[in-house]
């Protein structure tokens, strides 16, 4: 016996349009450490401003293990700034900055900011920094975090 589907006007809509929803909603609801993460971004943008920074771009994809925070120019020192954000939802005593900064994402953050300097052909000096974050305030901000191997 032969059934007839019937006509549903989604089945034209691209399948892209469905994963976006998808993941939208995703991490709506399943990911608070997201959220959190941005919201450090915003604070670390507006702090690196306050500072004279230049913000040149944010989350930059670089390869595919690799994400930069925060791209940004210092005009004090004339150097591009790839900047790692670490972000804490409270101010608890027990919020040690530097441990969260391992020896394998530094080595990401030198690889990220080698490749972002590739693919731009920036032959000028740059540099990696980390802002932290405890609730919504900097606690710390390391300028020139060495990332050698």
């Amino acid at each position: 016996m032969y059934y007839r589907t019937p006509f549903c006007p989604l089945r034209f809509v691209d399948k892209s349009y469905e994963v976006f929803v998808y993941v939208f909603f995703v991490f709506q609801r399943l990911a608070p450490h997201i959220k959190t993460g941005r919201v450090g971004e915003k604070i670390a943008v507006r702090f690196l401003r306050r500072k004279g920074y230049r913000i040149l771009d944010r989350n930059v994809r670089v390869g595919c293990h690799g994400e930069i925070d925060i791209i940004a120019f210092d005009p004090h020192d004339h150097v591009i700034a790839f900047v790692e954000v670490k972000t804490r939802s409270s101010e608890s005593c027990a919020f040690v900055p530097e441990a969260n900064i391992t020896w394998e994402k530094r080595k990401r953050m030198r690889r990220s900011a080698t490749r972002w300097v590739a693919m731009q052909d920036y032959d000028g000096a740059w540099r990696c920094d980390v802002v932290c974050i405890a609730g919504d305030a900097v606690t710390e901000h390391f300028v020139e975090v060495d990332v050698s191997s």
